[in-house]
């Protein structure tokens, strides 16, 4: 391991090994390059020797990687190999009945798509999967108490930073005529 520090209050660059470090920023050069390197840099030399950089920590060993071996648990592997065999059972068996299909001058689709369903909802009844059609134009209810609470959040949320002083507005009274109304829908009629 070789750690070092940035000692100064600025961004530093070590040019010759590609590094930056950040105001009191430290660093494991092991990690980023070889060891051999790190020590014939010049640039990283006379940045310890003015005191900028601060080495740490400079153990003499090369690191070294550990490698961890995971055993795989036979439960999955024996899954896995199940799925996969019936998949290229499943696939054995399109594969064939495509190639039985006598292919006339005029073409149609319509066996060989109907076909194929019918392999695949097979395969899927034997896996053990269902699938779902899903309606595209589901229409749901929603109570209206709910729509009401979800309304006022969001009239809450954009009014959040609002000054009342912004909002300017005039009250006024006006009497309910009925003949006032009366004679303004006869005005609109004819």
């Amino acid at each position: 391991m070789f750690f070092i520090l940035n000692t100064t209050k600025q961004m530093l660059c070590i040019s010759d090994l590609n590094i930056t470090l950040g105001p009191r920023q430290a660093c494991n050069i092991d990690d980023r390059l070889d060891r051999s390197k790190a020590d014939s840099s010049r640039d990283l030399k006379a940045l310890i020797k003015k005191g900028i950089i601060k080495v740490k920590l400079k153990d003499g060993a090369k690191p070294t990687k550990h490698t961890v071996v995971v055993e795989k648990n036979n439960d999955l592997n024996d899954l896995k190999k199940d799925i996969n065999n019936q998949i290229k059972d499943g696939l054995k068996d399109i594969k064939d009945t495509v190639n039985n299909i006598s292919k006339p001058q005029a073409y149609d689709n319509s066996e060989l798509l109907d076909t194929i369903k019918n392999l695949i909802t097979q395969m899927s009844n034997n896996n053990n999967v269902r699938m779902n059609n899903v309606e595209e134009d589901e229409e749901n209810e929603i109570n209206d108490d709910i729509l009401a609470d979800i309304h006022s959040r969001a009239v809450n949320k954009i009014i959040k930073n609002t000054n009342v002083a912004d909002i300017s507005y005039q009250k006024e009274i006006k009497e309910n005529d009925l003949e006032q109304n009366i004679s303004d829908l006869e005005n609109l009629i004819n």
